[in-house]
């Protein structure tokens, strides 16, 4: 058997085999100090190559597949669990739209304006007003209906859309000027 026979690898065989093979075929031949130099250094490269083959496989299978094409199509299954029980379930699965999600709004510090503190704040946040401007387009009717359904009835949201537009615009002199004025939010 040659060297050439030993270190041919069949690709569909385990990888492992062949390198007992290799390395009974080597253990075989007849031993002097300049073949067994050789042979162990074969060795070694084999065993090197072997290792460097099994980090690229290990590496290629650890990366997540980027290429990989939103889907468009959910299961007739999945659509029947949220679809009363009389409605007609459909035979071929539903092609729904995917939006691309939409950028979080950031909040701004609404304990900027006057008569609303943390607890209140945390209260508008919850009901969707999150910004000077949502503030401002608020009328102070639904601003009371909030406040007075979660239990904070003291609590007078008069000046708080004024204040609010004042903020939006980023006129903070006349929002302050107009602060001086208020006591807890309310008119003096």
């Amino acid at each position: 058997m040659s060297l050439n026979s030993a270190l041919m690898f069949n690709h569909h065989a385990d990888r492992s085999a062949d390198v007992v093979r290799v390395s009974q075929w080597l253990q075989a031949q007849p031993v002097n100090e300049g073949s067994q130099s050789h042979q162990l250094w074969l060795l070694l490269l084999i065993i090197l190559i072997l290792l460097v083959w099994w980090l690229l496989q290990r590496e290629s299978a650890q990366q997540p597949a980027q290429t990989k094409a939103p889907v468009t199509a959910v299961p007739v299954a999945a659509v029947k669990s949220t679809v009363s029980p009389s409605a007609p379930v459909p035979a071929a699965p539903i092609a729904l739209p995917i939006a691309p999600p939409v950028p979080a709004t950031t909040a701004e510090d609404l304990t900027k304006i006057e008569g609303i503190g943390p607890k209140i704040k945390g209260v508008l946040h919850v009901a969707g007003i999150k910004t000077f401007a949502d503030l401002s387009k608020t009328e102070v009717g639904q601003l009371r209906r909030i406040l007075v359904g979660v239990g904070m009835k003291v609590n007078d949201p008069t000046t708080w859309p004024e204040q609010a537009a004042l903020a939006a615009a980023g006129d903070w002199v006349r929002l302050r000027k107009m602060q001086e004025q208020l006591n807890g939010g309310r008119r003096v």
